[in-house]
């Protein structure tokens, strides 16, 4: 099946995007070649993402806009006919997901967001994905190529740099969407949390956190002066940076504190924090597994405690500041 794989060299996430792709392509041993199509804005690339993947054609295509689905979405359909391309892989975050859903509306394929896993059978795509808020894996069979899939964002490490190959392709399309009609555009880049492997103190959330709590944990954070982590159905929700995942697919860590709420205590996740001088745990179910590793244990709901600990922190420091 002829592929090619879609990035943005523009994007500050370029080669953090990559190395989820490489993680991604290491459960995928279906796919072994793959063109890669690179937009950019201004100036082309002068350094590329080693990708773990035999790449046959490197496309640079030219966008009239840095980060606007639209300058991209008619380029993308018309080079897809002349390369004749059956599946295309984008990045998973908004920009991919976008794309991969209009892209094949326009081109009568199928579409499929957040992939953990693809597999060719008889010329039918399946796709392995979370479901259900991360509690059950699903199959799915897409039948109508092509194929535009986005994939599951995941702690991985960024792909190495390497130089840009002598020659590469410029993709003639051309690019005449209106785009009058869209009056603003504002892109906010959040920054790159880099102090987990010093942090003193870590609030590790997990999945038994309520919806109404996850706004404030940043605050709650901020008053413990705690690191913000979470397990991987809490970072693959959205509820904690994609980054600060903790576990085997993400961060060790070993703070002198560890404050854990919310977390069953999954062999994956405790992989995570074992190494913790000191671990509280806070959950409702007295038999929870991350009891046995815990130095101190809370059963109850996390969010009035959590919440207490909070209102208790500020006051004892008002109460100094007087």
């Amino acid at each position: 099946m002829k592929s090619a794989i879609i990035m943005h060299v523009d994007s500050p996430l370029f080669f953090q995007l990559a190395g989820e792709l490489n993680l991604f392509l290491q459960h995928c041993p279906d796919l072994k070649q793959a063109e890669l199509w690179l937009f950019y804005y201004q100036d082309k690339p002068s350094a590329l993402p080693a990708i773990n993947l035999d790449i046959g054609r490197i496309e640079l295509i030219k966008a009239n806009s840095r980060y606007l689905p639209e300058a991209f979405l008619q380029q993308l359909q018309q080079l897809q006919q002349q390369r004749n391309v059956e599946l295309l892989l984008f990045n998973g975050d908004n920009l991919g997901g976008e794309l991969a859903t209009r892209l094949a509306y326009r081109l009568q394929g199928s579409s499929c967001l957040s992939v953990e896993k693809v597999a060719l059978n008889d010329r039918q795509l399946t796709v392995d994905k979370a479901a259900y808020g991360n509690n059950l894996n699903a199959t799915f069979t897409l039948k109508n190529a092509p194929y535009c899939l986005s994939i599951a964002r995941r702690a991985a490490r960024p792909a190495n740099a390497i130089t840009p190959p002598a020659t590469w392709f410029e993709t003639s399309t051309e690019n005449n969407t209106d785009t009058g009609w869209i009056e603003n555009v504002t892109l906010t880049v959040q920054p790159a949390q880099d102090q987990s492997k010093n942090a003193d103190v870590v609030l590790a959330v997990g999945r038994g956190i309520s919806h109404s709590l996850v706004s404030k944990l940043p605050d709650i954070a901020k008053t413990l002066g705690a690191y913000l982590g979470g397990s991987r159905p809490v970072a693959l929700n959205g509820w904690v940076d994609i980054n600060s995942m903790i576990g085997v697919s993400g961060a060790r860590l070993a703070p002198k504190v560890c404050l854990v709420a919310g977390a069953s205590g999954s062999a994956a996740f405790t992989a995570g924090i074992c190494d913790s001088q000191f671990i509280i745990a806070i959950n409702n179910d007295k038999n929870a597994r991350i009891f046995t590793l815990a130095d101190v244990a809370i059963v109850d709901d996390l969010e009035p405690v959590l919440l207490e600990l909070d209102r208790l922190i500020k006051s004892d420091r008002s109460i100094k500041s007087e």
